[in-house]
């Protein structure tokens, strides 16, 4: 079952490769190609099994979601990105539309390609924290896992 996501744990990683780059032009007033747009239909592609796999990882906890559940399985390093991601698209919008910049031609790409890399990012999360906190079938058939360990592996701290 793991096998099937590392296709989509790749989009991600593409996808949040691909809106830094769009960013980085846009800030840079560089020219960007309007199939950068394309970037809207990846988000759709990753995000439906991101918030199926979020619904499963966090089963078995408290009734309030957080995203500190759907990132348990992430280095600290990556949650915090996941976190400085959103907070910055935050931010950027709210500097756009209040310095004026919306005028700008590329303002547009400049605030959708901040979205995107918090998206993508958050996609990346999740995806990566669910392979890694998820046993493959292989290692479960060869030795099943002590009831303690199952317990361990689904725990809220994250393993660093």
């Amino acid at each position: 079952m793991i096998i099937f996501l590392y296709p989509f744990l790749a989009l991600s990683a593409l996808g949040l490769a691909l809106s830094v780059a769009v960013h980085l032009a846009a800030l840079l007033g560089l020219h960007v190609p309007s199939e950068a747009l394309n970037l809207h239909l990846g988000l759709f592609v990753v995000w439906i099994p991101t918030i199926l796999l979020s619904n499963f990882t966090r089963h078995g906890f408290r009734r309030h979601y957080g995203w500190k559940d759907s990132l348990r399985g992430c280095p600290l390093w990556l949650q915090w990105m996941v976190y400085g991601l959103f907070a910055y698209a935050f931010a950027n919008m709210l500097l756009m539309f209040f310095n004026g910049l919306a005028a700008e031609t590329i303002a547009p790409l400049r605030v959708f390609s901040g979205h995107w890399m918090a998206f993508y990012g958050a996609a990346f999360g999740v995806l990566y924290s669910t392979v890694h906190l998820t046993p493959s079938v292989q290692d479960l058939a060869e030795k099943p896992l002590p009831l303690n360990l199952v317990n361990q592996a689904t725990s809220r701290s994250p393993k660093n």
